[in-house]
């Protein structure tokens, strides 16, 4: 390598490696009969690709199936199939849809990890997660969409027992993810129920365009006993 490594992973038949902001290689083994013997020969290929298309750090490589995703010094999340995928522009951006967010953040230690059809990364520096649902209808057509960002205090995740885990990037604690619809739990019957609405980002309208409505719909529980009910909504 001409740089310090940046992470290995296994696409196919092809291992590939990738050292400093911008080089990329592609190492495969093939099958040689030398005499009356069978061994393997290793050939190395440095991938011609662009400035900052180097992959971020180990912990971004994302393995999904067949298919590698990563995040590249641009910033951006790119994934590929196949090596020759490299070159150039022709790797698929994910992240182009929130380009801008992605552009703001910060990815030091960043870590990333493929859950539920879901690609989770995290961002420990400003502790948040970033979600990219993908969806499969009846016809095999794959949808992906971005979900707000969640605040999250994650360093990084794990998968335990077909659950996902975040570690604190803040203490020595370990949560589950996602194994309940509530932001807040309390045994404190006062306490105000803290409801968030969150929207995912729209990939179909304009981005840029003024988003408003003037209709809020809340739905509740009290006690029999209780005559008012107190609502305060926070916008924007």
């Amino acid at each position: 390598l001409d740089n310090p490594s940046s992470g290995i992973a296994s696409l196919g038949k092809n291992l590939v490696c990738f050292a400093g902001r911008n080089s990329i290689f592609k190492a495969k083994y093939t099958e040689i009969t030398v005499g009356t013997t069978l061994t393997e020969t290793l050939t190395v290929e440095k991938v011609e690709t662009g400035v900052n298309q180097g992959c971020y750090s180990p912990d971004c490589l994302i393995p999904i199936g067949n298919t590698l995703c990563y995040l590249t010094y641009e910033p951006a999340l790119r994934i590929i199939s196949d090596p020759d995928e490299l070159k150039g522009l022709n790797p698929i951006t994910l992240s182009n849809p929130i380009k801008p967010d992605f552009d703001a953040e910060t990815w030091t230690n960043i870590h990333g990890i493929w859950h539920k059809n879901t690609i989770y990364i995290c961002s420990p520096v400003n502790s948040k997660v970033y979600m990219l649902e993908t969806i499969e209808n009846a016809e095999g057509q794959l949808r992906r969409y971005w979900q707000p960002p969640q605040i999250l205090p994650i360093r990084c995740f794990s998968i335990y027992g077909g659950e996902l885990y975040g570690h604190s990037n803040k203490v020595p604690e370990t949560y589950k993810l996602f194994d309940t619809y509530s932001d807040i739990s309390s045994d404190d019957e006062n306490l105000p129920i803290n409801a968030v609405a969150a929207f995912a980002y729209n990939d179909y309208g304009d981005r840029e365009a003024l988003k408003d409505f003037d209709e809020f719909f809340v739905e509740g529980e009290i006690r029999s006993s209780v005559k008012d009910l107190e609502l305060t909504i926070g916008y924007d």
